[in-house]
């Protein structure tokens, strides 16, 4: 698949969306780029991109209002591409609608991440919608407290419409797109396989590699060492009975 980004000046390219978040806490921050090393290796190679905070439109108008969702994972974007960059995607045009999003809710956005936008990113055809409240004081009220901080919705393939994912015994949240369980732990929201190991980054994908590589040379080195010991031990053993060890080797 091809794309195009900023076909046309959109005026919300270079306008703020009124109401729209300016600045970010460290553990808005954090997650967000958490989220963002972790998906890009569970889709590394599999031609999925993840974008974060970039303009998503739907309409040839140039006043649309664009939604902007914290993290975006889309199919047929360049897997190279840096989730920052500032580019808008014209949905069923650049790109098919994102199969997951991700808000991390704010004091200043929950409302909206709860009760707006799960009806436009059904509309737009996302497949799974997340929200998560970094802040263990959660500010959500009403029938969103229930939810400790981590929601989500995915599409139902008969019906079309958003339907809430429910939890399971320990209140995590399984997302189909991801192969993945959304955890929410004390040091934030993680995610974890369907045999419940944890999601990696590259780079400590690598180094479990590595580490992995180092244990299994030093067992095979305890190995050989263990086997001349014992090898050595026979040889004396039989020297003492007035045999000739002959080593033929392994």
């Amino acid at each position: 698949m091809t794309t195009r980004t900023n076909h046309i000046e959109r005026y919300y390219d270079s306008h703020e969306v009124e109401g729209a978040e300016l600045t970010q806490s460290v553990d808005h921050y954090l997650v967000i780029q958490y989220l963002i090393v972790v998906l890009q290796w569970i889709f590394q190679g599999k031609g999925i991109g993840v974008v974060s905070n970039v303009n998503f439109y739907q309409t040839a108008n140039p006043r649309e209002t664009p939604i902007s969702p914290d993290i975006a994972v889309v199919e047929g974007l360049p897997e190279n591409r840096k989730p920052e960059d500032k580019s808008s995607y014209y949905v069923g045009e650049t790109s098919p609608a994102p199969r997951v999003v991700f808000e991390i809710a704010s004091k200043e956005t929950w409302r909206q991440d709860l009760e707006e936008k799960p009806a436009r990113y059904s509309a737009m055809g996302v497949s799974e919608y997340f929200v998560y409240a970094p802040n263990e004081q959660t500010v959500w009220t009403r029938q969103w407290r229930a939810h400790n901080r981590l929601i989500g919705w995915h599409r139902n393939a008969a019906s079309g419409e958003f339907e809430l994912v429910k939890k399971d015994a320990n209140d995590h949240l399984w997302s189909e797109e991801l192969a993945s369980w959304l955890v929410v732990e004390p040091a934030g929201l993680r995610l974890y396989d369907a045999n419940g190991q944890l999601r990696l980054t590259e780079s400590e994908a690598l180094q479990q590699n590595l580490a992995a590589e180092r244990s299994r040379a030093e067992a095979e080195r305890h190995r050989a060492n263990l086997a001349d010991l014992q090898k050595q031990k026979l040889a004396e053993k039989l020297k003492e009975l007035g045999i000739t060890f002959i080593n033929q080797g392994n």
